[in-house]
């Protein structure tokens, strides 16, 4: 069996003294460093509901939500060691199934347009969002909340944690979380309502309830396969099993993406400290911006044109020389 580098080794968060050999945070310590695929089959065994019942919801056909399904956890395979919080991993993995079933439903909408004749077009518009179906505009708007209010109802409502476990894993004061829940629960409400969508607070608790109670059961060869699968994405375990080819596209594109954030903020983190210390600099050195030294004195008007006719347009006379005209008494 591979294990990690000592590089990763080194920069693994977790503490390597946890005694519960049962949390997530035991698990994914066991699997970071020594991939170990029973710890990670445990995780998939674990959150799997929470993240196929998202993907559920969000895209609606059982292939597309299994290919989604598979590509979170091979994201969570190739960054287990990056996760800073991992008493909190069914709030990260909530996040990101989110954001994935969001993107393969943008590909297969436009496979739909594509493969469906122009005479079936009017069936591809979608039904309108009951009062009492909110699952699918919830998970969206849900998923967009600040990490403090989603950690909140991820663990409350979602994975049925009470206030004080809640608070227990959150590390905060039971009142934080109560009051942080009843904050989430009206940002979620303005958001509902401004997408035409009219949501009591006892409507939103029975949807965000409901969430939970409809959870999918996780197939057995699916939970099998996507577990191999995870270990296999990262170059360990002597019977990996293959993704789907579209699972392996949405991970690699969700990879690809955090990257490619994490990159522009770098960038733009050192030409903000750049821009500073030049400034800090130029300051100190008593740097001024250049202006033009006038000397306080107007600068020089051009001349406006005169007509021929005008006496500014006759030429000027010469008082050495006799005028040629005989008018000023010359010879």
């Amino acid at each position: 069996m591979a294990e990690a580098s000592p590089q990763a080794l080194a920069r693994c968060p977790f503490d390597s003294g946890e005694a519960d050999v049962s949390t997530d945070a035991h698990l994914l310590r066991r699997f970071a460093l020594h991939r170990d695929e029973a710890a990670f089959a445990t995780l998939v065994e674990r959150h799997g509901p929470l993240v196929l019942s998202v993907c559920r919801r969000v895209l609606g056909t059982v292939q597309d939500a299994e290919d989604a399904f598979q590509a979170t956890f091979l994201v969570l395979a190739r960054r287990a060691s990056e996760i800073r919080e991992p008493g909190l991993l069914g709030n990260w993995l909530y996040g990101v199934a989110s954001r994935i079933a969001r993107k393969a439903r943008v590909g297969v909408s436009k496979r739909q347009m594509h493969e469906i004749q122009v005479r079936f077009l009017p069936s591809l518009e979608a039904p309108a969002t009951e009062a009492n179906d909110l699952g699918p505009v919830l998970d969206e708007e849900l998923s967009r909340l600040p990490e403090k209010y989603r950690a909140a109802l991820v663990l409350c409502y979602l994975q049925g944690k009470t206030n004080e476990e809640a608070a227990q894993l959150l590390q905060w004061p039971t009142g934080t979380v109560k009051g942080r829940l009843a904050r989430a629960r009206e940002l979620l409400r303005r958001r509902l309502m401004r997408r035409g969508l009219q949501a009591s607070a006892l409507l939103l608790a029975t949807s965000l309830a409901s969430a939970r109670a409809k959870a999918a059961s996780v197939p057995g060869p699916l939970a099998e396969i996507t577990a191999r699968a995870g270990v296999g994405f990262v170059g360990a375990g002597s019977q990996a099993a293959a993704p789907s080819p579209a699972a392996v596209r949405l991970a690699l594109a969700m990879l690809r993406s955090r990257r490619s954030a994490k990159f522009l903020a770098l960038m733009l983190a050192l030409l903000v400290a750049g821009a500073t210390t030049w400034l800090v600099g130029s300051a100190a050195a008593g740097w001024q911006p250049f202006l033009p030294n006038t000397g306080g004195q107007k600068a020089p008007v051009a001349a406006e044109p005169t007509s021929p006719g005008s006496p500014a347009a006759q030429p000027a006379v010469n008082a050495a020389e006799p005028c040629p005209h005989h008018c000023c008494g010359g010879s």
